[in-house]
């Protein structure tokens, strides 16, 4: 594509490259190379256009790889790389050539020729073979087909290496020999295709632009501290990393390096697809009476009207940009653009890159103002603090995630010294940044939790009564600094789902969903100690017969109750102290039905095997005599149980009534 260069290039971080490309017209048609497997994406997104030449391009050809459907698959002449002469001249099989061959097989150009025409019947391979593949020139024969209308057909045998030219005389042989050249010629790892243009295009400029696969770019920053802890001044220097895979140089090309995730996804245009259908066996349809149609029968309706396709005489193209200059720290690299999800960095100048090379590009430069901090969080780090800088994102630019060097130059120190690493997150545009970029040694953190559960009271609610429990967790933290001079460390204290945090207000506390942070002040070689208290209140329902009176007195002396629930909890306990005997009572005649009721069970028993006579008349007149007794007992039972039962509702309204 030397006719047309690489004007533009757009690298995105998925893998995607997006080309611009310009140049004038010479011809009605451009031959294009693509590397193969970029062939479904360019034909997705492929947008060519002619200056001031509406419909200046009239289309694209390209060569259409093997159907991906076997029944669909045509076979067409192949040529292996070490036996090219056999391969090509087996697919010639049925057609008809002419031939030019000698009859001297080692000094062609010594001996006389004899041209030979037919049609090519096959070939017979010999018996010896080189690197696997039959030795075409020393042990294989031609065979010709030789069509005259005077002379009946005959065969002839003509070696191989005696043939000197064979030329064509079928149009298929011949198309498919340019197809088969086409085919050798993009052997590699690239398709060419033709881009058709109108003759009124020549002269003019040509744009064309397409995305292909391409190595995602990556981004490495540096930050430069200086200050003091809590008023650092930041340099933040971005740069841009991109690799020249293509073949061919750029040259003073635009570049943008886009940072964001547009959805993308490859479809299969390139390759050809015929679906199967089903195979229908033909059926005997005959009309085997008239059919004739009343006056009464609906009129058919009227035949479809082919659609018509439109074409497409003019097209326009119109872009807009909405640029977002960098705040300019020590001088602009580059300028930004937001593109709604996604955002741009433009390089402020031209890019030229040797192919199979990589270039390194300087995409921001800015002062951020920010500050030094200690964050210690046992999940990160279980003894030390971590050293971080804390700084807003006003560098007018959305960062993308990449590795970051930190240069620091601590109060009282000369100069700038290598500090530590870390990663930069994906930030947008003023948001919060906390840059890890080492470890702490000079300051040792420890921790202890303990857990206890307080009872805080009772209640009575609905009738029902509840213990009010108060769960604590306290974690103590100690601190010892072997620095010499102070410093300030922010915990993260982890929170407890469901609990709260009880501030004594000794130290400085930020709240938030998932961490409790304290910032600690420590002198130079001391240690401090705090703790962290987080509190978490239940409630626990009770039943009146398992609750101790004299518990419940030990809890009216401790003042757990006020004058309220303590009158009802009082009239509670004397009810219950009422309804003791009668349940005891109401258990007795239970034992005493089922008692009877067993014995009942066993004169029936023994009443059943006897008959009326003899001496079982005796014994039967007892047993039954029993039966009347014990069913006797039993009905006495009952007005007593429901005299007892009446007694026991009556007290239980009153026990809901004291406690409702």
């Amino acid at each position: 594509m030397k006719l047309l260069p690489i004007t533009r290039l757009t690298l995105y971080k998925h893998g995607l490259g997006s080309f611009m490309r310009q140049g004038e017209v010479r011809a009605e048609s451009l031959q294009l190379s693509f590397p193969r497997n970029a062939m479904n994406d360019v034909l997705k997104s492929l947008v060519a256009s002619v200056s001031d030449v509406p419909g200046g391009v009239l289309g694209l050809n390209f060569e259409t790889p093997e159907d991906r459907n076997p029944a669909m698959q045509k076979p067409r002449p192949s040529i292996d790389p070490h036996n090219s002469l056999v391969d090509y001249l087996s697919s010639l099989r049925g057609r008809r050539v002419r031939c030019v061959i000698t009859d001297t097989q080692h000094t062609p150009s010594l001996g006389t020729t004899r041209a030979l025409a037919g049609q090519v019947l096959g070939l017979q391979l010999g018996a010896q073979f080189e690197h696997g593949h039959p030795a075409a020139r020393e042990s294989t024969a031609m065979l010709l087909l030789k069509c005259s209308d005077s002379q009946p057909p005959q065969v002839e045998f003509v070696p191989l290496a005696a043939l000197v030219r064979v030329q064509l005389e079928d149009a298929d042989a011949a198309a498919d020999l340019e197809h088969l050249l086409r085919v050798v010629q993009n052997s590699g790892q690239r398709e060419t295709a033709q881009l058709q243009l109108d003759s009124a295009a020549i002269g003019h400029t040509l744009h064309l632009a397409y995305i292909a696969p391409a190595p995602a770019w990556r981004v490495s920053y540096r930050l430069i501290s200086s200050g003091e802890d809590d008023h650092c001044k930041l340099v933040l220097q971005g740069w841009g990393l991109f690799d020249n895979t293509l073949d061919e140089d750029l040259e003073a090309v635009e570049l943008s390096l886009i940072a964001g995730m547009p959805v993308s996804f490859e479809y299969l245009l390139h390759e050809p697809h015929t679906p199967s259908r089903k195979v229908l066996q033909d059926q005997h349809l005959a009309i085997e009476h008239p059919i004739a149609f009343s006056a009464g029968d609906a009129m058919p309706a009227p035949a479809a009207q082919p659609m018509r396709m439109k074409r497409t005489t003019s097209a326009e193209s119109q872009s807009s940009s909405a640029f977002m200059s960098a705040e300019e720290g020590i001088q602009a690299q580059s300028s930004g653009e937001s593109l709604g999800a996604l955002f741009a960095y433009h390089i402020d100048h031209k890019v030229s890159v040797k192919r199979g090379s990589s270039a390194m590009v300087p995409l921001l430069n800015c002062v951020l103002r920010g500050r030094r901090a200690l964050l210690f969080n046992e999940r990160t780090q279980a003894k030390h603090p971590i050293a971080s800088l804390r700084f807003k994102n006003t560098s007018g630019a959305s960062l993308e995630r990449g590795p970051l060097t930190v240069y620091d130059q601590s109060p009282g120190a000369q100069s700038h010294q290598y500090a530590g690493e870390a990663v930069l997150a994906v930030t947008q545009l003023d948001a919060e940044m906390i840059v890890a970029y080492a470890v702490e040694l000079g300051i040792e953190i420890s921790s202890q939790q303990h857990y206890e559960q307080r009872r805080a009271g009772f209640s009575v609610q609905g009738g029902q009564i509840f213990q009010t429990n108060l769960h604590f967790q306290t974690r103590r933290y100690f601190v010892k600094s072997a620095r010499n001079y102070a410093a300030r460390v922010t915990i993260e204290h982890p929170r407890t789902a469901g609990y709260e945090v009880i501030d004594d207000k000794s130290h400085t506390l930020k709240l938030d969903h998932e961490f409790a942070r304290f910032e600690v002040e420590i002198a130079a070689f001391s240690s401090a100690e705090f703790k962290i208290i987080e509190r978490y209140q239940s409630q626990q329902h009770l039943s009146l017969d398992a609750l101790d009176e004299a518990e419940f007195e030990r809890f009216v002396s401790g003042g757990e109750l006020d004058a309220a629930v303590h009158g009802k909890m009082s009239a509670a306990f004397k009810i219950r102290k009422q309804l003791a005997p009668i349940n005891q009572a109401l258990q007795q005649i239970t034992q005493q039905r089922d008692q009877l009721s067993q014995q009942q069970k066993r004169a029936r028993e023994n009443l059943a095997p006897l008959n009326d006579s003899g001496a079982e008349r005796e014994l039967r007149a007892r047993f039954a005599a029993e039966l009347g007794r014990l069913e006797t007992a039993l009905q006495a039972l009952e007005p007593q149980e429901q005299s007892w039962l009446a007694e026991r509702n009556r007290l239980l309204a009153e026990l809901n009534a004291a406690l409702s």
